[in-house]
């Protein structure tokens, strides 16, 4: 992160550096500080910017370029025995703050013990614990695997489950189609926005695992 970035993100959102403080829980002068390079900065202040301009939709990316998320919209596909790992690899970038969220849909969770699934699911339960993410997940009625502490579990006819598994995660969705091996992620906010609103309505409907 430099202090070139961080005004362009703040210019990318119309903010005044006031309204990056407020944001951020900092002080006019440590904003200021930071982009005007005068002394050290905090590394515990740049995180805090960072994070607010995150919340507000802006993307820092790896090559250095920045730009909002309402604006992004596209598709992924992955296929063959990979195709988790690579979908969790998505998951593991664009959730890069603990305490997110993921919500999924889940048709059979013993196919995330598949034996070419098996190493990438373990990987993403240290990382799920590692980041404090909290995993809400629909199951059909009768389902008797559980990879989550149960209080994260609730209840549908599986008529209400449907026949693909998806995950919502960050500004994402992806679907699973696990006898082709393939997921597909769809990207923008404005996209997954109702499917987030459906789950969360279908989870109120759900009984309690």
């Amino acid at each position: 992160m430099t202090p070139a970035l961080i005004r362009a993100a703040r210019g990318l959102l119309s903010w005044q550096q006031q309204e990056l403080a407020d944001k951020a829980g900092l002080s006019l002068s440590a904003v200021n500080n930071y982009e005007r390079e005068t002394g050290a900065t905090r590394q515990t202040t740049i995180d805090a910017m960072v994070a607010a301009l995150e919340d507000a939709g802006v993307e820092f990316l790896p090559n250095g370029a920045i730009r909002h998320s309402d604006e992004v919209s596209g598709i992924q596909r992955f296929s063959g025995d990979s195709f988790i790992f690579k979908m969790n690899d998505d998951m593991y970038a664009a959730i890069r703050k603990p305490g997110q969220e993921i919500f999924t849909c889940s048709t059979d969770e013993s196919q995330w013990h598949a034996k070419h699934i098996k190493e990438s699911t373990t990987r993403y339960y240290k990382w799920r614990t590692q980041m404090a993410v909290y995993e809400s997940i629909l199951v059909a009625e009768g389902n008797n695997v559980f990879d989550a502490p149960r209080q994260h579990y609730r209840f549908l006819p599986a008529e209400l489950i449907g026949k693909i598994t998806y995950v919502i995660y960050a500004d994402r969705i992806a679907f699973i189609a696990w006898r082709k091996k393939q997921v597909f992620i769809l990207r923008g906010r404005q996209l997954v926005e109702p499917f987030r609103e459906q789950f969360k309505y279908l989870w109120r409907l759900a009984k309690k695992a």
